[in-house]
């Protein structure tokens, strides 16, 4: 009786841990993960559907299906949101409800990029304080600054998706519509993939 009372405690403990936790991204963890490489992991596990990627990708349902809550608050000037955790909580990614649509994807992006690089093993009963992203964390000096940029970038405009729209000639201002992301945040993906100098159809 007494270990059928523990086995359930147990089980209950488990299955409370695991709806905290989310779905794990493996090829996040570890100072050799490539960004773009979780990224597309963090793709094909949580959105992709029968083989489909619907565009823009959906944060909300990233972050739901990683168990980390998304909310709002106004923050002082130039600071963008922060990843935090309350002692037993769930993760909670906070952005500035000041900031354009745009930032707040792009800040979005990197939150969920600091969760699954460097706290997918944190604890339930750990508490985790927030570094709030700001200006110095956009010019990615940081390793760990510059992996979340990378993974956000990778995350929000897959590169399967930005060559073949690029391949079909589509404008870069058209891209960062249908992307739903900055100007500044396409062209920048577009240098980085190496499609500036490949010919587009006309």
């Amino acid at each position: 009786m007494g270990d059928t009372t523990f086995a359930s405690g147990a089980l209950k403990k488990a299955e409370k841990y695991s709806e905290y936790a989310g779905e794990r991204i493996d090829k996040a963890v570890g100072d050799d993960a490539i960004p773009a490489e979780a990224a597309i992991e963090t793709i094909n596990k949580l959105l992709n559907q029968a083989g489909q990627l619907h565009i823009p990708v959906d944060l909300f349902c990233v972050a739901q299906k990683l168990g980390i809550d998304v909310k709002y608050e106004l923050m002082e000037h130039g600071q963008d949101g922060r990843l935090q955790k309350p002692e037993g909580g769930r993760f909670e990614a906070v952005l500035n409800i000041a900031q354009h649509p745009h930032r707040q994807r792009f800040t979005l992006a990197h939150e969920l990029g600091h969760y699954v690089h460097q706290h997918q093993d944190t604890m339930m009963k750990e508490a985790v304080g927030g570094d709030n992203r700001d200006e110095i964390s956009s010019l990615g000096v940081k390793p760990d600054e510059i992996w979340a940029n990378r993974y956000a970038s990778a995350l929000l405009m897959p590169g399967a998706a930005v060559k073949s729209y690029w391949k079909n000639g589509m404008s870069r201002s058209d891209m960062a519509q249908i992307f739903n992301v900055s100007q500044q945040a396409m062209d920048l993906r577009i240098a980085s993939l190496g499609l500036v100098d490949l010919p587009q159809q006309r």
